[in-house]
């Protein structure tokens, strides 16, 4: 799947189980940021009315527009061939995709 859109991920404070560190005044440091696909297509080790599985995409629609096992489709035609609902759980679910640890990233589209 491929977005036309440039979209910066701005990343701050990690929260999770185990903080790797803190920076200090400037310094520098690393971050190591993840990306949580089942904001996409859900979690199946959770329960179905779960705020996670709640409004997610999932795979169906997705595979639905497969061709022969394979999905190669950019903004445009995932746009004109899912559903207008389909296509705004997608795009909302890819400007929430980035995390430090637990934590939202927000979105700075350039």
């Amino acid at each position: 799947m491929g977005f036309n859109q440039p979209t910066e991920y701005i990343c701050g404070e990690f929260i999770g189980e185990e903080r790797q560190g803190i920076v200090a005044v400037d310094a520098s440091g690393r971050v190591k940021a993840t990306f949580h696909f089942d904001h996409i297509f859900g979690d199946v080790n959770a329960p179905i009315d779960d705020a996670l599985n709640q409004d997610v995409l999932g795979f169906q629609p997705l595979a639905d527009l497969a061709v022969n096992q394979s999905l190669e489709l950019d903004e445009q035609a995932l746009s004109s061939n899912l559903s207008d609902q389909d296509y705004q759980k997608l795009t909302e679910a890819v400007l929430g995709l980035g995390h430090v640890g637990e934590g939202h990233c927000v979105i700075s589209n350039q």
